[in-house]
């Protein structure tokens, strides 16, 4: 998610870094039901 017109957010050295894997795009992506559903993989714009 980018906050571009939000104000960003605030960069604090002793914060742990967060790394995204491919296994855990539905995390990211579908704040509710945390998954990714096929629909959304077979939708082309």
């Amino acid at each position: 998610r980018l906050e571009t017109y939000a104000g960003g957010y605030e960069y604090f050295p002793d914060v742990p870094l967060r790394e995204w894997t491919a296994d855990k795009a539905g995390e990211g992506i579908f704040y509710y039901t945390k998954e990714l559903n096929e629909r959304f993989l077979n939708v082309l714009t």
